[in-house]
């Protein structure tokens, strides 16, 4: 249905196929019988993947969807023989915690549990990681600054390591400056962030523009007949700091010098709403050009797109103040 829903695999690791036919699916100890399977085979050593939608489909010919769906936070999942009381495989009391786009489970020798980076649904489950650094957290929020700041980054994972950018960049394992201390910032600046440690699922990249008002009036794209008249350049900054301001970030293309570029192929970006009535809130998003590919002016429009694979799906933000 073109939903991002819940979903759950089973794997036959023996040398046989098995009928599911009359097996249960529960996310409730107290009702082992929710959610009854229809006549399907699982082949050895197959796969079978069931969307916990709750939108209820039984149908063997299309595509299976329980009645119940599962809790971020963590709730009880069994498998139940037909006899409607053999639990055959369990997360007891709880599975934990969960995060978009991750996903948890068995590891491919089913000796232990754990988190997977990259999903892989139909296939075997890979090297599991045993829990989610800490999110990371800024001294400074995004926003307009009149002085120089010093930005402290902390997580609360005990021994995790924070990587972080200055280019637009992002962070990796591998990949930016390793974080020792507070970043002195005295110019519009992109600070781009992200938490590891050994065994662990990363956090998120979390993106902070930090913006200088006479950085954006000195850039070559403003109309000099309004930085530079007498009036209005001595309003400019007091204007530039009062209105909503969107930021985009998004990697530069390798050149010499290096520059930021987008045409109508969608990339992986970020956007900061900033000054908005309704607050400040950023997303990880996709970014295309949109329009103006004829007169190809300097400022240009943008698509900007919310999907799962790139964070939420949605925007929820008062955009338009009192404007649903």
């Amino acid at each position: 249905d073109g939903d991002s829903s819940d979903w759950i695999e089973l794997f036959n690791p023996s040398a046989s196929p098995l009928s599911l036919e009359g097996y249960y699916l529960t996310d409730d100890p107290a009702n082992l019988t929710r959610w009854r399977l229809p006549a399907v085979t699982l082949p050895a050593g197959g796969h079978l993947l069931l969307f916990a939608s709750g939108k209820d489909r039984g149908d063997p010919a299309g595509e299976l969807h329980t009645n119940f769906s599962l809790q971020q936070s963590g709730e009880y999942l069994g498998l139940v023989q037909p006899d409607g009381t053999t639990v055959v495989s369990e997360f007891w009391p709880t599975f934990p915690n969960q995060r978009p786009e991750v996903s948890y489970g068995l590891n491919a020798g089913g000796a232990a549990e754990g988190y997977f980076l990259i999903p892989t649904p139909g296939t075997q489950n890979g090297s599991t990681f045993t829990g989610f650094v800490g999110d990371t957290s800024f001294s400074h929020d995004r926003g307009f600054y009149n002085a120089p700041i010093a930005v402290e980054i902390t997580t609360s994972e005990p021994g995790a390591s924070i990587r972080y950018t200055l280019d637009g960049t992002l962070p990796t394992e591998t990949t930016g400056l390793v974080y020792n201390g507070p970043i002195q910032i005295s110019s519009t600046t992109t600070l781009r962030a992200a938490g590891f440690k050994a065994g662990y699922v990363p956090t998120n990249i979390d993106t902070q523009t930090y913006l200088f008002a006479p950085d954006i009036i000195a850039q070559p794209t403003m109309s000099t007949s309004i930085t530079q008249h007498p009036t209005y350049r001595l309003q400019m900054e007091d204007s530039l700091r009062a209105i909503p301001t969107i930021s985009l970030v998004l990697p530069p293309v390798t050149g010499t010098p290096p520059r930021h570029y987008i045409d109508r192929t969608e990339q992986a970006g970020s956007v900061e709403f900033i000054n908005f009535p309704g607050g400040q809130i950023q997303h990880d998003v996709g970014l295309s050009r949109f329009g103006n590919y004829d007169t190809n002016f300097d400022k240009r429009g943008f698509r900007v797109s919310f999907r799962s694979q790139n964070g939420s799906s949605k925007l929820r933000f008062p955009v338009y103040d009192g404007d649903d």
